[in-house]
């Protein structure tokens, strides 16, 4: 059996009814890079890199995947550290993820090596990739094989395992999800007794620009709003959500975008869009493939929110109160709210003034949504969203400004953009 088999075998646990079996956030690690330079000539230069994951090393070489206690690997060769901040993969889980493509007798010196395996492991740590200025020896080595012929001494021999081996689509398969998830299934292929309608669709509508098919996508649930199983929540939520004429029409559908929200049951039930193919998204069809599982998404949960709306908006709201478009509008935002932040709701922005707690965090059904108090006053400066905090002392203006836009401050006056003096002027009242 292999070892992504428990853990499918565990998240499946949760359709007997078991919520515990849903992965608990576990100990946050800190991601480091580390490289040394191996020699070359200039534009050509071969470096030898491997991960540090809270303080243990992860490289491979022709033994495969070998782990240490710091950068062993690169032995008394002069170091760089990178640091790439933390994940909550453990190296158990990160060595499952990229054995079966990292085996030994594998490594080719040009085509699997060790910054392949690096490349992959940021991918799946940290959802970055290694800088191409790492990689130089390998493109240069794709286009002059004598080059690396010359500067190996003739011992390069390439390694007919390595054949066929495609790092861009192998870290481009990483994404959507480990192995014991399932392979996904092509949205034509979905079953029939999807629930049409169960869950909302933010209204939105797409403006002229066309898009490209969507490949695949996968679309994880907030750990908080899990249901039952992830089979359940497919095609109960799921698949309606991606078929519906707001997004699937061919005409007038949105498509989907990484980082895209929807929700079910007024808000109980909740998904985001973790990853498509293209990246930038795309139209739904017959044969794209949907894969639906893998650890759900974590988050902190918020006790309460204020949403109150600009002042600049409050015309616009055509009689309605505010809360007809927070109410809306949080049923599908799973991401975080912070205080500070400006969202726009149908033309309409709204500030988020308080939360509890106060650090921040995902509103979920049973947050309390406050939307009552006096509409939120902002920087007159075109464009500036910023807390007022002085006003224009010129007795025709009285603009209210941020600090950022004050000009010679007094007290609680000074005087905005418009009035500040300018050029020649300005230098010269300062002197």
């Amino acid at each position: 059996q292999s070892p992504a088999a428990p853990g499918r075998a565990r998240t499946r646990a949760s359709a007997m009814g078991n919520s515990a079996a849903v992965k608990r956030k576990g100990r946050q690690q800190e991601v480091e890079l580390v490289l040394s330079e191996l020699g070359g000539v200039p534009g050509c230069k071969a470096y030898h890199s491997s991960v540090l994951l809270g303080g243990t090393e992860y490289s491979f070489d022709i033994s495969g995947i070998g782990s240490s206690s710091g950068p062993q690997s690169h032995g008394s060769a002069e170091t760089k550290r990178v640091a790439l901040g933390p994940t909550e993969l453990d190296g158990p889980a990160l060595k499952a993820r990229l054995e079966p493509h990292f085996q030994p007798g594998y490594y080719d010196l040009l085509r699997l090596n060790c910054n392949s395996f690096t490349d992959a492991a940021l991918s799946v740590l940290v959802g970055r990739r290694l800088e191409t200025k790492y990689r130089q020896l390998e493109r240069a080595g794709a286009r002059y094989p004598q080059l690396v012929a010359r500067l190996s001494g003739g011992g390069y021999v390439p390694n007919s395992l390595a054949d066929g081996f495609d790092l861009d689509k192998l870290i481009n398969d990483l994404r959507f999800g480990p192995q014991w998830a399932s392979k996904g299934e092509a949205l034509g292929s979905a079953d029939g007794d999807a629930a049409v309608g169960s869950q909302q669709v933010p209204n939105a509508t797409r403006k002229g620009k066309s898009l490209k098919p969507l490949v695949r996508v996968r679309i994880l649930p907030f750990q908080d709003a899990f249901e039952f199983n992830f089979d359940h929540m497919r095609r109960t939520y799921i698949l309606p959500y991606i078929q519906s004429p707001e997004i699937a029409d061919p005409t007038h559908g949105r498509g989907l975008r990484a980082g895209d929200e929807f929700s079910g049951r007024s808000g109980r039930v909740r998904f985001r869009v973790v990853v498509c193919e293209p990246v930038e998204g795309g139209l739904p069809g017959a044969d794209t493939m949907v894969y639906t599982e893998g650890d759900p998404i974590e988050r902190t949960l918020l006790k309460s929110v204020t949403m109150l709306p600009l002042e600049s908006s409050v015309p616009l709201m055509n009689g309605k109160s505010p809360e007809d478009f927070v109410r809306p509008f949080l049923e599908h935002h799973s991401a975080d709210l912070a205080v500070g932040q400006v969202h726009e709701i149908h033309g309409l922005r709204f500030r988020v003034v308080r939360t509890e707690p106060t650090a921040g965090g995902g509103a979920c059904f049973d947050t309390e949504v406050v939307t009552k108090g006096p509409p939120v006053k902002v920087c007159a400066v075109d464009g500036c969203e910023a807390i007022p905090a002085k006003q224009c002392r010129e007795k025709s203006c009285r603009r209210p400004v941020c600090l950022a836009h004050a000009a010679e401050v007094v007290e609680m006056s000074c005087l905005c953009p418009l009035h500040a003096p300018k050029g020649w002027f300005a230098r010269s009242r300062k002197s």
